[in-house]
């Protein structure tokens, strides 16, 4: 399936693969109609929740912030995959 976007859409979906949230086009799409469609929770939500709960066992000493330059992208990836896992 081939779809037409108006620029402001695919420069929007260009900046979310840029993001590193999502590794290609087709995966931000499908979010967005998972999340439109199945009434799932939007990325925003689901990095939200992630960061609180990161917090939370941060807090009780499960788990440690390490001097990681890649810890965002790390967690954005951790993120994504248990969304992706549950949609």
């Amino acid at each position: 399936m081939n779809i037409s976007l108006p620029a402001e859409l695919e420069e929007l979906v260009r900046e979310k693969v840029k993001s590193g949230l999502y590794g290609n086009a087709s995966e931000v799409i499908r979010d967005a109609l998972r999340r439109t469609f199945l009434d799932r929770p939007s990325e925003e939500e689901v990095i939200a929740y992630a960061i609180k709960d990161v917090l939370e066992r941060i807090e009780r000493g499960e788990e440690k912030l390490y001097d990681d330059p890649d810890f965002e992208k790390k967690i954005r990836e951790r993120v994504l995959k248990k969304h992706l896992e549950t949609a």
